[in-house]
C-alpha cells in the first residue's frame, strides 16, 4: 500500500506541474518568453531573473516548469535556462533564510 500511494502521489505531482506549466505558458507565454529571452542570454542575468521570479511566485518548482516549457518550445536556449533555474533554487533558499531570520528576530520562534 505504501509504494502504491507513493506512485500515485508522484504521478499526481507530475501531472499538476505539467498542467500548471502549460496553463502559465498559454496565459503569458509570448510576453513572458519575450521578457525572459533577452536577460537569459547571459547566465548571470538569468540567475537574478530566476531569483526575482521565485521571490514573486514563491515556488522554484513553478519557475523551473515555466523555464523548461520555454526551452522545450524553443523560446529559450538551454544555456540561458541553466542560470535561471540556478537563480530560482537560490531564491528559494534565501526565502527560507529570510523567513527563519525574521521569525527568530521578531520572537515568533523562541530560542531557549
Amino acid at each position: 500500500m505504501g509504494l502504491w500511494a507513493l506512485c500515485r502521489g508522484l504521478a499526481l505531482l507530475l501531472f499538476g506541474m505539467n498542467f500548471m506549466g502549460r496553463a502559465l505558458e498559454q496565459a503569458c507565454g509570448k510576453a513572458a518568453a519575450k521578457m525572459m529571452q533577452h536577460p537569459c542570454e547571459q547566465p548571470l542575468h538569468g540567475f537574478f531573473l530566476g531569483a526575482a521570479t521565485t521571490a514573486m511566485l514563491q515556488s522554484s518548482a513553478a519557475v523551473t516548469v515555466i523555464v523548461v516549457g520555454f526551452v522545450n518550445s524553443g523560446r529559450l536556449t538551454l544555456h540561458g535556462a541553466v542560470g535561471t533555474i540556478m537563480g530560482s533554487n537560490v531564491g528559494t533558499t534565501l526565502t527560507g533564510w529570510l523567513t527563519a531570520w525574521l521569525g527568530v528576530s521578531s520572537g515568533v520562534f523562541s530560542v531557549q
